[in-house]
């Protein structure tokens, strides 16, 4: 079985590579870094930073869940 730490380690690897792929994009699209960031203010309705939290415990989650099956 996995270990909370490998778990946890392929969320963060998860995390590092999808903000690399948004900010790169949104960056070779033109966007600014105002309107990047906003996506990720909980005050301004943004709510990918709780998406990119699910996304990073999203192993652990489901090695928890295979677990008790």
């Amino acid at each position: 079985p996995p270990t909370i730490g490998s778990t946890l380690g392929i969320g963060a690897l998860w995390l590092v590579l999808t903000l690399a792929f948004e900010f790169s994009l949104g960056r070779a699209l033109g966007r600014p870094w105002s309107a990047l960031l906003a996506d990720y203010d909980l005050t301004r309705g943004g709510l990918l930073s709780i998406g990119m939290i699910v996304l990073t415990l999203s192993p652990w989650i489901a090695a928890r869940t295979r677990e008790s099956s």
